[in-house]
């Protein structure tokens, strides 16, 4: 992620975040640092690798609110949004809401990453696959 992002600083958010790797490999940067999941026992082993990555657990904004919430509204655009393994939890429709909210929080300039389990993943019909997101309208693929 470091590789595509031009900013020094900014706003970082991992959405659906668990132990975020992602989030870790930010912890040196200059970057404000948000991390979002529902599940707290996630939250508290990511406090923990981020306490063995020797920096305080508060270098991350972690949130067990499920996303978007009244804390992310005074808070502007993020530089980054990561949604990584994260859309297999919704049915298509929910998805499409979903991203919806996540777009109110990104701007002109805004990375989005977005990574999906493989189609052997899923178990119905109606939950989103990686063909049927890349084929949104709104979504391209930068590789």
């Amino acid at each position: 992620m470091k590789a595509y992002c031009s900013k020094e600083t900014g706003k970082i958010i991992d959405i659906g975040c668990g132990q975020s790797t992602y989030l870790l490999d930010f912890l040196d940067s200059k970057f404000d640092l948000y991390g979002v999941d529902i599940d707290q026992l996630q939250l508290n082993y990511l406090e923990q690798r981020i306490n063995a990555a020797n920096h305080n657990k508060e270098r991350v904004n972690l949130s067990s609110e499920e996303f978007p919430t009244k804390d992310f509204v005074d808070i502007g655009a993020f530089d980054v949004i990561i949604l990584s393994n994260l859309l297999h939890f919704y049915t298509k429709p929910e998805a499409k809401r979903f991203i919806s909210d996540v777009l109110r929080f990104s701007s002109s300039g805004t990375y989005i990453l977005v990574t999906v389990h493989t189609k052997d993943h899923y178990l119905a019909n109606n939950k989103i696959t990686s063909d049927s997101f890349l084929n949104h309208k709104k979504f391209r693929m930068i590789i």
